[in-house]
């Protein structure tokens, strides 16, 4: 046995554990915290002013009804019901990704399809999706954070590289989940610390690190951006998390 082997942890090394169980379990806090407020801001949009925009639609088209002599009027109000209809695909919408009641219904692969092709639709952008058969049994933790992965790296896509074309690939390597999302954008330089400091990659970084997970974020101007999050299927366990941007 070799003498790093045999050494034994030095109160500096407790602390530094100690230092980072604390920080593991600030971050999970943090997390939890937000998905409840989000299933909160998910019911009230989704209860509340969902509701009371349909209600508004109801009302709208009986209102149609008893002004059907009147031409114009008809016109405008068609056009007001297009829009409360509009209005309210985009609550379901909000509502949808706020609270991912999807993903607990019908699992992790057909959830990532779903916000994809909605994504595709909305901003015109070509999504190729390549999803391998993903073991069964993996933990509610572990499909929320990998979810939410896929969201986050969708918006950064859309808000800041200009892509016309991204590539999302999940699978299995090694005993992990392996999520690859990539874009043919205007890319950043991962040296400019604003880049790799953003509030979607800090979150991003920190969910896998709840879960025992690594993100790595690789990207050059003009080359596009290329996100890989690794999961341990089993969940968290007893190794580090680690966070490798390159």
């Amino acid at each position: 046995m070799s003498v790093a082997a045999r050494r034994r942890p030095t109160s500096e090394d407790q602390e530094r554990r100690r230092v980072l169980r604390e920080l593991r379990d600030l971050g999970g806090r943090l997390i939890d915290a937000h998905e409840r407020e989000w299933r909160r801001l998910s019911g009230e949009l989704h209860d509340g002013i969902g509701q009371r925009v349909a209600l508004l639609s109801i009302e709208l088209e009986m209102l149609r009804g008893q002004l059907a002599g009147s031409p114009r009027i008809v016109e405008q109000i068609d056009r007001l019901l297009a829009h409360t209809e509009d209005i309210c695909t985009d609550l379901h919408r909000l509502s949808r990704d706020l609270h991912p009641a999807w993903l607990e219904r019908v699992g992790l692969s057909a959830s990532i399809r779903r916000v994809c092709t909605e994504l595709s639709s909305a901003h015109s952008i070509a999504i190729h999706l390549d999803i391998a058969e993903i073991p069964a049994g993996l933990t509610n933790d572990v499909e929320l954070c990998l979810y939410r992965i896929v969201q986050e790296a969708l918006h950064n896509v859309v808000k800041h590289s200009g892509a016309a074309t991204v590539t999302v690939r999940l699978g299995v390597d090694l005993g992990e989940i392996v999520l690859n999302v990539g874009d043919d954008g205007k890319g950043f330089d991962p040296s400019a610390g604003r880049h790799m400091n953003g509030v979607g990659l800090i979150s991003m970084r920190e969910r896998a690190r709840q879960v025992d997970g690594s993100v790595t974020v690789t990207s050059k101007p003009g080359l596009g951006t290329h996100v890989q999050v690794r999961v341990p299927i089993g969940g968290p366990a007893t190794c580090a998390a680690g966070v490798h941007p390159t």
